[in-house]
């Protein structure tokens, strides 16, 4: 996200109560672990974050 904006400040508020939890990049679930064993999304969630975010971050 910071790459996308890199004169403006980005910050990312995590871990919040009725949240999302954790939410893997697609590279993470064929290598399993904890992040992906708990989380609640398919990768097919990573461009659709990703192209949100981009979208977000780069309106003025």
């Amino acid at each position: 996200a910071q790459a996308i904006t890199p004169n403006r400040f980005v910050a990312c508020a995590a871990y919040g109560d009725g949240g999302p939890w954790y939410i893997p990049v697609k590279e993470a679930y064929p290598q399993g672990g904890y992040a992906v064993g708990v989380a609640w999304c398919s990768p097919q969630i990573d461009p659709l974050m990703s192209n949100g975010i981009q979208t977000l971050l780069s309106k003025s």
